[in-house]
C-alpha cells in the first residue's frame, strides 16, 4: 500500500470522524495547512518573476476562441533569441491541430502530420500529429511522437531526433557520473513533478480504499462481507478444480 503522508493520515481521520468523502476531507486538511503555514509577517522580498516571452506570433481569432494561448503555438511563436528552455517547452506544449490539411504547430522536424495513413486497410485518411514528448532517459535530443489517423483513428508512436531542440541537459556529478536535468515546463513521462507524484499516490490510495469499502464480497470465501479489510483466500485459476474468486454485489 502506498505510504501515507501526514496530510493523508489527517484526511483519513477526518473522513472517519465526520463521514465525508476522502477527497472532501483532504481538501479541508490542505486548506487548514495553507492557513497554518501562511507567513504572518515577513520583510523578505518575493523572488523576481521570470521575464515574459516576447512572442512574435499571436493566436488568430479562431484559435483564441478555442482558448489557445501564444505558448501553445510552438517554437515559431518564439523570438530568435529564445533560450533552450523556452524552445524545449514550446516543443512540448504546442496545441494539436485536428485538421491534417492545416500545418502542425510543432517545429516541423521529423513531423508526419498530413501524411497518408499507414494502415494496411488503405483507409485513405491522413495523419494528425497528436503529441511530442521526451523519448529517452539519457539522450536529451531524442523525442517521441504520437500520431493518429483522422479517418480510421489508428494511433501509433515513433522516435524522432531533434539535435537543435534538446529537452534537457546532462550535468556532471562529483562521483564522475552524470545526471539528466529536464527543462522546466517539459513533461517527461519518466520523471514526474513533485505535485504529480503526490496526486498519483493520492489517487492510488483513494482507489485502494474505495475498493475496500465497496459493497462487494466473494461468493466462495465470503471476503468483504464483513470487514472491508478481509482479503479473498481463493486461488484464482486453480488448475485442480478451476475455482475462481468472483466478486459480486452483496
Amino acid at each position: 500500500m502506498t505510504r501515507r503522508t501526514t496530510e493523508q493520515q489527517r484526511a483519513r481521520e477526518l473522513q472517519r470522524a465526520e463521514g465525508i468523502s476522502y477527497h472532501a476531507a483532504l481538501d479541508r486538511v490542505r486548506e487548514q495547512n495553507a492557513v497554518d503555514t501562511a507567513p504572518q509577517d515577513t520583510t523578505t522580498e518575493p523572488a523576481p518573476a521570470a521575464p515574459a516571452v516576447a512572442y512574435v506570433l499571436q493566436p488568430t481569432e479562431a484559435e483564441a476562441a478555442e482558448g489557445i494561448v501564444p505558448e501553445e503555438l510552438g517554437v515559431r511563436a518564439l523570438p530568435a533569441d529564445a533560450s533552450p528552455v523556452q524552445r524545449a517547452r514550446a516543443e512540448a506544449v504546442w496545441r494539436t491541430v485536428d485538421d491534417p490539411a492545416r500545418p502542425c504547430r510543432c517545429s516541423g522536424t521529423g513531423c508526419r502530420h498530413g501524411e497518408p495513413c499507414d494502415d494496411d486497410s488503405a483507409c485513405g485518411g491522413r495523419l494528425v500529429h497528436v503529441d511530442r514528448h521526451p523519448g529517452s532517459l539519457w539522450v536529451v535530443t531524442h523525442w517521441f511522437d504520437v500520431y493518429a489517423c483522422a479517418a480510421c483513428g489508428d494511433e501509433f508512436g515513433m522516435e524522432v531526433g531533434l539535435p537543435d531542440l534538446p529537452w534537457g541537459e546532462t550535468q556532471a556529478r562529483e562521483n564522475g557520473q552524470t545526471s539528466t536535468i529536464v527543462y522546466d515546463g517539459v513533461r517527461h513521462p519518466n520523471f514526474l513533478d513533485p505535485d504529480d507524484i503526490e496526486e498519483y499516490e493520492t489517487d492510488l490510495e483513494t482507489d485502494y480504499y474505495d475498493h475496500l469499502n465497496s459493497n462487494v464480497h466473494c461468493e466462495d470465501c465470503g471476503a468483504g462481507s464483513g470487514s472491508p479489510y478481509e482479503e479473498c483466500t481463493c486461488y484464482e485459476g486453480f488448475e485442480d478444480d478451476g475455482q475462481e474468486c468472483e466478486a459480486v454485489p452483496a
